[in-house]
């Protein structure tokens, strides 16, 4: 086993050792029994593996292990504050965590460079959804969706760090998934285990902006203030069906507005620098929408994008000696969307396919003709959840960021109880 993995095995086990001892101390003090609230501390540590992207990374890359330690503040509703969404989904707990990634191992360094590249440390704020899909006795096993910002210690730079073509800008979007098991020790302690997967990137704000994506085992522990349940579960949460809110079910219209920014890959190749001039892109988008249950809608829309940054593009393409390309800013695309919905939250997935697009070679050559959106939004309640601001990362090839949208939208004819 290599030094840096026994150091990592070695924290696990002590992580464990300690939650074990405080369990067990936990069991025999009266104190944790005080407690009225329905709130649960989590503390979790894990390895991981950095997959490398494209072909220089693999050819810089030395290491590829990544550590991480986090800790959360998970909340579930009680039975009597329950509404719908929390009996449709079984209870799912709400995190409001931070994390540090251990990237210092890290080193990349390309044939031409005479010193070491690094990524450095991350710390991420973020917020989180767990769902229990399977509950049965002591278990529970489902999936768990996290979102937030996070901070780099070192990023790209063209004289200090500049095999570091991942992490572009210290600040950076930070997606976690993955699926987990828990197992409820005690009342008050459970453990905990997943398989995550782990994603960093600007959404080409700044470039480079090829992102870090790791994957890998974690463990954990659970103190909860209230005690849980450890043999069976309420009939409600057996039979979640019977506990929808059918009111809100039907057809609708969906209006958003927005701007995107972006940079242009053009011109961080022709001159490696670290300063990318931004473009701010109007964007606008109509959807016929079908709520068919209350968590989830699906609909196909209508996509116009103003990009302001063609002419600069055909500029580059000259430059570059590529010719026979069409430029114009007026980008139409058709596609498929859904929404998760979970009170005044929702997820939004979209796949799209472009009508017309014809902004230059990188468009035509590199990014293809569909596109993808992932994003969150939330429903300002006193307008009825009607009216909601959003954010979402577009991106090609399901894999390269085009731009990051912020929009405000409207549901035309949607019900709300």
């Amino acid at each position: 086993m290599k030094p840096h993995q026994t150091r990592i095995t070695r924290s696990l086990m002590l992580l464990a050792s300690v939650l074990l001892c405080l369990a067990a101390w936990g069991e025999e003090s009266d104190t944790v029994r005080t407690f009225k609230d329905h709130l649960s501390v989590a503390v979790n540590a894990g390895y991981s593996y950095l997959i490398p992207k494209g072909e220089f990374n693999k050819e810089v890359m030395q290491n590829h292990d990544i550590g991480y330690y986090d800790i959360n503040v998970q909340w579930r509703a009680f039975e009597d504050e329950m509404n719908p969404y929390d009996r449709a989904l079984k209870c799912p707990a709400i995190q409001v965590g931070l994390l540090y990634g251990d990237y210092g191992r890290i080193r990349m360094q390309s044939k031409e460079s005479d010193y070491v590249s690094r990524l450095g440390h991350e710390v991420a704020l973020y917020g989180g959804i767990q769902y229990d899909i399977v509950k049965r006795g002591r278990w529970r096993a489902g999936i768990t969706f996290q979102n937030g910002v996070a901070l780099f210690t070192r990023s790209y730079h063209p004289d200090k760090n500049k095999d570091n073509e991942m992490v572009g800008s210290k600040a950076t979007v930070f997606v976690g998934f993955g699926p987990y098991m828990r197992c409820q020790l005690s009342p008050h302690w459970a453990l905990t285990a997943s398989f995550d997967f782990k994603h960093v990137s600007n959404g080409t704000v700044s470039r480079p902006n090829l992102g870090a994506n790791t994957i890998g085992p974690s463990v954990g522990m659970v103190w909860s203030t209230q005690p849980q349940r450890t043999s069976v579960y309420p009939k409600w949460e057996r039979d979640a069906k019977k506990y929808r809110d059918k009111s809100v079910l039907g057809p609708y219209l969906e209006f958003t507005a927005g701007v995107g920014i972006n940079t242009l890959r053009d011109h961080f190749y022709m001159y490696y620098t670290k300063d990318n001039p931004r473009y701010y892109s109007f964007n606008t988008m109509l959807a016929a929408m079908w709520r068919y249950h209350q968590l989830h809608a699906s609909g196909i829309e209508i996509d116009y994008t103003h990009a302001e940054y063609a002419k600069k593009t055909e500029w580059y393409d000259q430059q570059n000696g590529e010719t026979g390309y069409r430029y114009s800013p007026h980008v139409w695309g058709i596609g498929l969307r859904h929404e998760l919905f979970y009170r005044h939250l929702s997820l939004h997935v979209g796949v799209g396919t472009y009508l017309y697009r014809e902004v230059g070679y990188w468009a035509k050559k590199k990014e293809g003709s569909t596109y993808q959106s992932l994003g969150l939004r939330y429903s300002l309640p006193f307008t009825g959840d009607r009216v909601f601001l959003s954010y979402n990362v577009k991106a090609h090839n399901f894999s390269k960021a085009d731009c990051l949208q912020f929009h405000v939208g409207y549901r035309l004819g949607m019900k709300r109880k």
